[in-house]
């Protein structure tokens, strides 16, 4: 079993993401260019050169450009590689020393000063390049290049330098793919890198580019090819030796220095030595000599002809045929090409669907490994290599590389949210995007949240349970802007004070066209139901997590006709996006000093987990964790975090319905399950589920227009309820596990949580502690689990969404009996909260004797005036009642919205005898009330030291009553005192 103690203290990036942000260490930021000002203006103005050093940059997705600093003379410029405190250089291109000093000299001198500085000398002159290239030109302190006519070269000289010097870590430790260029004349070695160097950019581009994902794009930029200079064959054995595991490909002249020797063979020893060494390796020779064709052939390696006046495109073309810097190609057993492969993930997509023989081939070759590794997945390649054993079978060697290519494409995918296509469907995508606006805040935290996942936990790290996100389509909020802007609503929506008039006007607007196409095709393909959420750039931050105030709502999305599922997703879609303006909206927005035309929308498609139960679909259950619990009770500790389950979908818990709540650590412990007769009143009777039956569908209106609630007896039938289950056995007033015998059920979660069937508690544990790690403070999770069909694994526990919650760690210190117990009104130890609050006099409290839970929704509108009366005087107030504030289910407390109640600084939960509900923490009423820092008491029925005094509210000054409420008023402010370390909280006159 996976437990959270196997985190590490600090989270890890996927092993990809750390490997490649590790390559390319060396990085050349700024170079001397010691030269006159006539050939500076020669480089710089004849090939644009710092548009040529841009689009190289550019164009391999490596970022910012390096610097050009011209320097005329040689003492000027070993005075400025002298000065610790100026320039710092990575190298060094000299044309001229502009004195009486040779470029040896002048690098000997450079080497001095900074022995590990890179010089490179560039001439034109080529009576000058004979005499100072001479015989042996390896043995030079500097590398020797000649002016090839533009400033392209000068791009190619960095690259050689940084290559170089990566060279050890990335291809010798990391693997990251080279190719050897053997060639001792500086002609045809700077035309390379004139040209040659650039045609390899740009196919490493091509490769680039069909990455979705920016980020990786310059992550991947790192991992291209390398390529590693050699002008005589010790300087090639050295490459060879260090990096043969890492060549992809070899280009070698016929002839070159072997022991300062011009040996007219070098080359041919040289490739003996290759193949010996890693003879899979492609080499291609290439000379001037006439009978090198006839040789490049006996040896089965490809050949270049230095005197061919196509030389540069005989180059390109030699690193696609030979060098595997094109498609892949598929070839058959008659050695005609089956198909050509342009990237990882087309080949994801027909992997198993080509010939077992011809992939067998490629791979035996060692083609498809050197292939991927210049498409710069080298952890594929890893993969791929344990997968495949040496006497496996053509069939076998493609199944395993079918099972590792899809395994990789989906785990790399995790975590980047890459640009819509309509290929989404067909591969093993989390995360997509609509539009280039931003994802919102819960967008955001999930593509966070699964980027952690992919790195944290291993694909059975919990046996038999999937644990993953939802895939999800992001529709930014560049169509909320162009929606609003297009229907000319802004002011009307920021100036309407009427929900239903807002929703109605905005199911009137039409979507912006731009988006329409991608809508339908996504909705053409998707045909299981779908929750349509909000994802606000307010929305779970920190402080103010917006939780529950914007809309979700669910759809079937099961209709045969396109046109109905299309206007079904169409209409959800303006229903989130005028959620943004609706009163409760509003007045949280005021709450937490932003303004309402700040705030923009993003829509999250998400596929609902769970499973069709005849005409309603839905998961076994859904939760709600939080890694800090304000109520513990027993040996648990606020720390140890709280888990709200409930049968069906969500919508029970976050809404403030009955729910089993446990701690992780503690899962046999249920608070709220004390006596037999407390199990009975205090499950769960009905439960939330999609209604696929379009007879009872409500009005496109409505945020649950597709939810409907149903009882357990339906559970029970659709075998939901047969591990979440207990049965009351009346004859002996006792609850038994499990639903095998007849008697009234009860939701108790005891084969799951006591019998240990699905690791529930091990698994919520692990994502708390991994989410408060990775955000940096306390987290709360939602998720949703489906059972196997005929035993309880395997199963699937699909992650939600996650967001910060926030925990005040003021200290404050409360005694009982050291306050005047005459102007104490309220008393609790369960208190949420820290702090203390001063400045109220106003309270309004539900009158006990006139309360009945039949009327709760008459209360509300009371509530709701005087809210609004005390709003627009200003004047904070307490806010006492029975039941809990803000719950969906009227027979459970007062079902306030936040706009309802929202200058309540201090609310009283005051259980009555018939009315004694076990507190909320899995709510969004509640998440909002904590990230707002409003008090909040529970005062259970009957605890000793807990109360309300009744005797003191009533003897204050009456400013109002009506049939349910009263509103009273102090002459003195009214103290609150909460200590968040005990719970323990107070209330009193001062």
């Amino acid at each position: 079993m996976f437990s959270p103690d196997k985190l590490d203290g600090q989270l890890q990036l996927r092993r990809t993401e750390f490997l490649l942000k590790d390559l390319g260490r060396f990085r050349i930021q700024n170079v001397m260019l010691l030269c006159s000002l006539y050939d500076f203006y020669t480089v710089e103005e004849d090939g644009m050169l710092e548009d040529i050093l841009d689009a190289s940059c550019l164009a391999g997705f490596s970022g910012k450009a390096p610097v050009i600093i011209q320097v005329s003379n040689a003492t000027e410029a070993l005075t400025m590689l002298g000065n610790k405190s100026g320039t710092h250089f990575e190298l060094v291109i000299c044309m001229s020393t502009g004195e009486n000093i040779t470029f040896s000299e002048f690098a000997d001198r450079v080497h001095e000063i900074r022995p590990d500085l890179a010089v490179s000398v560039l001439t034109h002159n080529t009576e000058e390049l004979g005499r100072i290239s001479g015989n042996h030109p390896g043995e030079k302190p500097y590398r020797l290049f000649n002016w090839m006519g533009s400033g392209e070269i000068i791009p190619g000289i960095i690259q050689l330098a940084e290559d170089t010097e990566n060279a050890d870590h990335d291809c010798g430790e990391t693997g990251v793919p080279c190719v050897l260029l053997v060639e001792d004349d500086v002609l045809f070695y700077s035309k390379y890198l004139h040209q040659g160097m650039r045609e390899i950019h740009m196919k490493s581009r091509r490769i680039l580019e069909q990455m979705e994902s920016q980020t990786m794009r310059k992550l991947k930029s790192r991992a291209r090819t390398k390529v590693l200079l050699a002008v005589n064959m010790e300087q090639a054995e050295e490459i060879l030796n260090h990096f043969s595991n890492s060549l992809v490909g070899v280009i070698t002249d016929m002839r070159f220095n072997q022991k300062s020797i011009h040996e007219k063979n070098a080359g041919l020893h040289l490739i003996e030595k290759i193949r010996a060494k890693n003879p899979l390796v492609p080499i291609v020779l290439q000379t001037s000599e006439s009978e090198g064709e006839i040789i490049a052939k006996e040896l089965g390696v490809g050949f270049l002809n230095k005197q061919s006046p196509t030389l540069m495109a005989d180059f390109s073309k030699a690193l696609v045929d030979f060098l595997d810097f094109g498609d892949l190609r598929i070839k058959g057993k008659n050695g005609k090409t089956l198909r050509r492969i342009s990237g990882i993930r087309e080949l994801s997509m027909v992997l198993d669907k080509l010939p077992d023989e011809s992939i067998a081939k490629i791979w035996r070759s060692g083609q498809l490994s050197r292939w991927i590794k210049i498409q710069t997945e080298l952890e594929l390649v890893e993969t791929m290599a344990e997968c495949v054993k040496e006497d496996y079978t053509d069939e076998e060697i493609k199944q395993s590389l079918v099972a590792a290519v899809r395994s990789w494409n989906s785990n790399q995918r995790r975590g980047y949210v890459v640009p819509y296509s309509r290929s989404f469907h067909e591969e093993d995508l989390v995360f997509s995007r609509l539009g280039s606006g931003s994802m919102g805040g819960k967008g955001r935290g999930l593509a966070f949240v699964d980027r952690v996942l992919a790195a944290n936990l291993g694909e059975n790290a919990f046996k038999k349970v999937t644990v993953s996100i939802p895939s999800t389509l992001i529709i930014t909020t560049e169509f909320f802007d162009e929606f609003m802007k297009m229907n000319k609503l802004h002011q009307f929506a920021i100036e309407c004070e009427n929900d239903s008039r807002i929703q109605r006007t905005f199911q009137k607007a039409s979507l912006p066209p731009t988006i329409l196409g991608d809508l339908r095709d996504y909705v053409k393909t998707v045909t299981t139901p779908l929750a349509v959420r909000s994802s606000s750039l307010l929305e779970d931050a920190i402080y103010q997590p917006f939780a529950g105030i914007y809309a979700t709502k669910m759809l079937p999305n099961n209709s045969r006709s396109l046109a109905l599922r299309f206007k079904q997703l169409s209409s959800a879609i303006k229903f989130v996006y005028a959620s943004t303006f609706m009163q409760s909206a509003k007045s949280y927005i005021k709450a937490t000093g932003h303004r309402v035309e700040e705030e923009k929308m993003a829509v999250l498609l998400q596929r609902v987990a769970g499973r069709q139960h005849g005409n309603l679909f839905y998961p076994h259950f859904s939760g709600v964790g939080r890694s800090y619990n304000f109520y513990p009770v027993g040996s648990a500790k606020p720390e140890d975090g709280v888990v709200n389950v409930a049968l069906g979908l969500g919508k029970t818990i976050v809404d403030g319905g009955v729910s089993l709540r446990f701690t992780p650590d503690f899962p046999r412990v249920f608070p709220q399950f004390g006596t037999i007769k407390d199990m009975m009143n205090n499950s769960q009777k009905q439960f939330f589920a999609v209604q696929l039956d379009s007879n009872s569908w409500g009005s496109n209106l409505e945020e649950d227009q597709y939810v409907t609630s149903r009882n357990l007896a339906t559970a029970e039938k659709d075998g939901t309820l047969e591990f979440l289950g207990s049965t009351y056995d009346a004859p002996n007033d006792r609850v038994m596990d499990g639903i095998t015998t007849p008697g009234p059920r009860v939701v108790s979660f005891a084969h799951i949580l006591k019998n240990k069937v699905f690791p529930l508690a091990d698994i919520s544990n692990f994502l708390l502690k991994m989410g408060e790690k990775a955000m940096g403070c306390s987290v709360e999770i939602e998720f949703a689990v489906t059972l196997g069909r005929n035993r309880a694994l395997p199963a699937h526990f699909s992650l939600l969404q996650i967001r910060p919650m926030v925990v005040n760690n003021d200290l404050v210190s409360i005694d009982l009996e050291t306050l005047d117990s005459d102007n104490l009104l309220c008393a609790t130890d369960t208190a949420l909260g820290n702090g203390t609050i001063r400045n109220i006099t106003d309270v309004v409290y539900i009158k006990p004797d006139s309360f009945t839970a039949s009327k709760t929704k008459e209360i509300v509108k009371e509530v709701e005036t005087l809210n609004n009366t005390l709003r627009d005087s200003g004047r904070p107030f307490v806010l006492i009642g029975p039941g809990r504030w803000g719950s969906s289910d009227s027979w459970l407390g007062i079902p306030v919205t936040w706009s309802q109640i929202s200058d309540a600084k201090v609310i009283v939960e005051a259980s009555q005898k018939n009315m004694n509900i076990d507190p909320s923490q899995g709510s969004h009423f509640f998440q909002n009330m904590t990230s707002l820092g409003v008090v909040y008491f529970t005062v259970p029925y009957n605890r000793k030291g807990s109360f309300v005094n009744w005797n003191l509210l009533n003897s204050m000054k009456t400013v109002s009553d009506t049939h349910y409420t009263r509103h009273v008023s102090s002459d003195k402010p009214l103290k609150v005192m909460v200590d968040g370390r005990t719970g323990k909280g107070v209330m009193l006159i001062c």
